[in-house]
């Protein structure tokens, strides 16, 4: 379960509930309406955040490890074993991308969207991080370098730069 806690006060808001296995990522929505869940299950859920009651069940067949909206909230991506990754339309909650990385690439452990939401990046539990161009749904290129597991990835506010560790 996921648990929305007071900021200010410490006091639990609500506990959202559906999942069977462990919960390993919560990301809001940017504005503020939703908040998505990624977990061991294989599936997304997403939740009214003012009620807390579940708006869609998004099953990928993927054991999970992260998950991210992009910046417009148009679009929810996650990622998580086999280095397999599924992005989502949000206005209808349509699968528009199920995309895989190399071989090598191993599985997905963080997801970043770039500010303008035109491109993602994810890091691998085999040390590389992957640039793709969400427009397209293709992979642009791998980076590597990273001598361990790539657990963050995060772009610059204005999308030239990405730092990963």
């Amino acid at each position: 379960s996921v648990r929305v806690w007071d900021a200010e006060t410490g006091e639990e808001v609500r506990v959202l509930k559906g999942h069977t296995e462990s919960v390993v990522s919560v990301c809001w929505s940017p504005d503020g309406r939703r908040v998505a869940t990624g977990s061991f299950d294989e599936a997304v859920r997403v939740f009214n955040a003012e009620t807390g009651e579940r708006a869609h069940l998004l099953k990928t067949g993927i054991c999970l490890s992260a998950v991210a909206w992009s910046s417009d909230g148009r679009r929810l991506a996650a990622g998580g074993g086999l280095g397999k990754m599924r992005v989502w339309d949000t206005e209808a909650f349509e699968l528009v991308h199920k995309l895989k990385a190399r071989e090598r690439d191993d599985g997905i452990i963080s997801v970043a969207w770039s500010p303008d939401g035109r491109r993602l990046a994810t890091g691998h539990d085999g040390g590389s991080v992957c640039l793709w161009d969400m427009e397209a749904g293709k992979r642009l290129c791998a980076l590597e370098g990273h001598v361990g597991d790539v657990r963050s990835v995060c772009w610059s506010p204005d999308g030239r730069r990405l730092a990963s560790g």
